[in-house]
């Protein structure tokens, strides 16, 4: 009768114990020392990763006067078949649990925290753990943002460089460095004493527009790095110039095709396109002038120049008009 009893009490145990492993476990009690020992302090505003191993980090707040702290939090459980149901704890630095989430992931395995709190002078500890230890796969991870006054990431004062310039026509091509963290790049433009925004870009390059010929224009290009704009003006310059106007001396079914030497180029596409304006073929010369034949009789054709400087042809196309105007069209005899 006994070891049945005994039998019955483990069973009963081991139920109750499934039952509440259910429920989330509330915090338990946690040291200055430990929090202080194992934290990080992100910039406000600066989106943290980390895994979220045993040793996940706390995230250390201080706030210097009474203010609306906002918290959000991406945990991605990264492990098929279970949620990443989340606790999230906020502890001050006389040890106490300020408020408590919980976020469920509704099988996504992904557990969003989004929440603002007033918190008065001093220092907290953001931390998190699974509603169940083992929802939690190996690689997954955590991505929380802090945002309160004050405290907002400083101007970087390193700037990209600009490491070439492709100049056209009333334009230029602008090349750089990209920077780690950079968001988005400013291109600036300064000409006949004017400086201006020239345009925003995500890349690291942008054609400047918009400019006169023959005058010396210097660019420089700032980064927008967690939300604040670079500082310093590393600047290049270039001179705009208009482009190459062929001359063309036409006789039957050829083309002779001359143009002025352009300074700079040690070589010339010469780009032939059909009545609006679409390429038909391209040919190569290191000279400043060229023979093409074999045009069909009575149909209307066109010739454009662009000159290789530097290491690439420069901007002078069909999209500006601008370089339009030094398409020169003729009539195939």
């Amino acid at each position: 009768m006994r070891k049945t009893f005994s039998r019955m009490a483990a069973a009963a145990i081991i139920l109750l114990t499934a039952i509440l492993n259910l429920f989330p476990a509330t915090a338990g009690a946690v040291s200055l020392q430990e929090m202080d020992d194992n934290s990080v302090s992100p910039r406000s505003g600066v989106p943290y990763t980390y895994r979220l191993t045993q040793n996940r980090p706390y995230i250390k707040i201080t706030v210097s006067k009474e203010s609306k702290i906002r918290i959000q939090a991406q945990t991605d459980g990264k492990v098929s078949g279970y949620n990443s149901d989340t606790n999230f704890y906020l502890y001050d630095s006389r040890e106490e649990l300020v408020a408590e989430w919980n976020r469920y992931d509704d099988d996504t395995h992904v557990a969003v925290l989004d929440r603002q709190i007033t918190l008065k002078p001093g220092s907290y500890y953001f931390w998190q753990e699974p509603f169940l230890s083992s929802f939690w796969g190996t690689n997954a991870v955590s991505t929380v943002t802090i945002t309160y006054p004050g405290t907002a990431a400083p101007a970087p004062t390193t700037s990209p460089r600009i490491t070439k310039i492709s100049t056209g026509n009333k334009k230029a091509w602008v090349y750089w460095n990209g920077m780690t963290g950079a968001t988005s790049y400013r291109v600036y433009v300064v000409q006949n004493g004017k400086e201006r925004l020239a345009g925003t870009t995500k890349q690291t390059k942008f054609l400047v527009t918009g400019m006169t010929n023959g005058v010396r224009a210097n660019y420089y290009v700032k980064a927008v790095i967690n939300g604040r704009l670079s500082t310093a003006k590393n600047i290049a310059y270039s001179t705009p110039r208009n482009g190459v106007k062929p001359r063309l001396s036409v006789s039957s079914n050829r083309c002779v095709i001359s143009w002025n030497k352009y300074q700079g180029a040690t070589k010339y596409k010469i780009v032939a396109v059909d009545s609006n304006k679409k390429i038909l073929a391209e040919r190569v010369t290191t000279k400043t002038t060229f023979d093409w034949r074999g045009f069909a009789k009575g149909k209307k054709y066109g010739f454009y120049i662009v000159p290789f400087v530097g290491n690439d042809y420069i901007p002078f196309g069909r999209s500006y008009t601008e370089d339009q105007a030094n398409i020169v069209y003729f009539t195939a005899k």
